[in-house]
Order: structure tokens, then C-alpha cells, then sequence
């Protein structure tokens, strides 16, 4: 069918990676992180988007992100979700 959709991705699929041209996924800008018990919400703006992700708060692991860092999110297919129209 052809028409709006919506995109659903549960924020802990999404994935931040460091802004790569040759890394596929959206560039975006870190607006804000918030440590919420074990975990991280980084909330990233990619033109008109407000994009979140959440990680582990595991400093071994990954680093997170601090405002203003450019950065690209990406995730798994099958972690996405397409529903026809607007939700």
C-alpha cells in the first residue's frame, strides 16, 4: 500500500554509534541525557525528528553520548515495527 506510515522502535533497539558517513543510519544531534536508574535516555534531533534511545548505564560497555555530540542511530529490522497511517 502506498500512503503515511509509522515507524515504531522500542527506545533500548535503538543503537548510537558515533556521526560515520560510512555508517548507515540517522544523523542526528544529542539534545539530552538523563540518567534514570540503570539506564540512559538520550534523546537525539535529527531535523524535525525527536528520537530516543535508552542504554545501559555501563561505562565498560559504551559510552554515552554527551549534548551537543553528533551521532547516528540505528537498530535491527526486525526490531521495527511498520503500522499503515498516522498513530
Amino acid at each position: 500500500a502506498v500512503g503515511p506510515a509509522t515507524l515504531l522502535i522500542r527506545p533500548e533497539s535503538v543503537r548510537l554509534s558515533p556521526d560515520d558517513p560510512a555508517v548507515e543510519g540517522i544523523a542526528g544531534t544529542v539534545a539530552q541525557v538523563a540518567l534514570i536508574g540503570d539506564r540512559y535516555a538520550v534523546i537525539v534531533e535529527a531535523g524535525s525528528l525527536r528520537l530516543r534511545a535508552t542504554l545501559l548505564n555501563d561505562p565498560g560497555r559504551i559510552p554515552i553520548p554527551a549534548p551537543g555530540e553528533r551521532v547516528r542511530l540505528h537498530w535491527r529490522a526486525d526490531d521495527a515495527i511498520l503500522f499503515p497511517g498516522h498513530l
